[in-house]
């Protein structure tokens, strides 16, 4: 009973947190501000940063010095929770998006502020649509730079085993040339696994592998690169797994904890 309160008290706190850094975001915006960009980041950094907070979630990444907050990348990684998005909001350098389903884009103030922020939101079930966002996404890349955050499994899983990816990341990292980093997460599913509602405190680690480059690569080498990232997730979540199991989530040398 009093799990199921605190969760209730929890998800009331997300609404508002999201309705705050939400509204923030639109009205920068609709004002056309010169800092709106800025605003989103920040906006964005908090809102995920309060709810971990709130939550008693501790975020700890290790390898961060792989990402780089003045080059183009695509980083890739597993998707175990909700709280996967909530732990990358705030833990990713420099200017950052998001490449999400449809579906989310029609939650009030969120899908509105998530546009007004540069992320994109993709029809999964219109291929042509699909492919019309990717490109956009690919002419921004190389206008803007950044880092777009794709999750290639498409949804959570249930069950902790990585599911099949898409292949959309791979596509447009090949057609915009930039390296992928890969990443693997874990403890997120210990905290709101999908189809869960009680939100139980819990450490969440995040580990950040090397780029792997794309430079000369073609559309006929996405299968391969898919097979190659893939891997290089499951090793990583395996590691992220075994620090949350070994010592509560203490971290491994050279571990960033976010939250404390």
């Amino acid at each position: 009973m009093i799990r199921t309160v605190r969760s209730l008290w929890i998800y009331g706190c997300i609404l508002a947190l999201t309705f705050v850094h939400g509204g923030i975001v639109i009205v920068s915006a609709l004002l056309g501000l010169e800092r709106a960009g800025c605003i989103c980041q920040a906006c964005s950094r908090r809102w995920g940063r309060q709810i971990l907070r709130l939550s008693s979630t501790e975020v700890t990444v290790e390898g961060l010095e792989h990402l780089h907050p003045d080059r183009a990348q695509v980083l890739i990684c597993n998707h175990e929770s909700w709280y996967d998005i909530f732990a990358f909001a705030t833990m990713i350098p420099g200017p950052f998006r998001f490449l999400a389903k449809k579906e989310l884009e029609g939650f009030p103030v969120f899908g509105r502020a998530a546009r007004a922020c540069g992320h994109v939101f993709v029809d999964r079930g219109d291929h042509a649509a699909a492919m019309e966002s990717m490109a956009v996404v690919g002419e921004r890349f190389r206008r803007e730079g950044g880092t777009v955050v794709i999750l290639p499994e498409g949804t959570r899983t249930r069950t902790g085993e990585l599911l099949p990816f898409k292949k959309g990341a791979f596509v447009l990292a090949i057609q915009a040339r930039v390296p992928i980093v890969p990443a693997g997460v874990a403890g997120s599913r210990a905290v709101l696994p999908k189809g869960g509602f009680q939100v139980r405190p819990g450490p969440i680690r995040i580990v950040i592998g090397e780029p792997i480059d794309t430079d000369g690569l073609t559309m006929g080498d996405r299968d391969r690169l898919l097979y190659l990232c893939r891997q290089r997730v499951t090793e990583l979540r395996a590691r992220a797994a075994a620090q949350v199991a070994s010592d509560g989530g203490a971290g491994g040398a050279g571990a960033n904890p976010l939250t404390r």
